[in-house]
């Protein structure tokens, strides 16, 4: 996958192109400050899946931590 990085300033000044070149190349671009970066530009359908994904962790996380609560009660009524 190519990775572009270009600064805030560049952004503003050819703002549609790098629009173009993200929504029909699929090309992400981290967009920096100075030399640190600070946001990223991706292709809409990759920032769903990114949402998608999250939702999945946090879904995998709530029930790791209901069987550890779980376990948890069970061993405390066994005191």
């Amino acid at each position: 996958m190519i990775l572009k990085t270009i600064g805030i300033s560049e952004l503003r000044r050819s703002l549609q192109t790098f629009l173009d070149e993200v929504t029909h190349k699929k090309t992400p671009i981290i967009l920096t400050h100075g030399k640190h970066p600070q946001a990223a530009l991706i292709p809409y359908e990759d920032f769903l899946n990114y949402q998608e994904l999250l939702e999945s962790v946090n879904i995998l996380n709530f029930h790791e931590r209901r069987a550890r609560l779980a376990q948890m009660a069970t061993s405390f009524g066994d005191e």
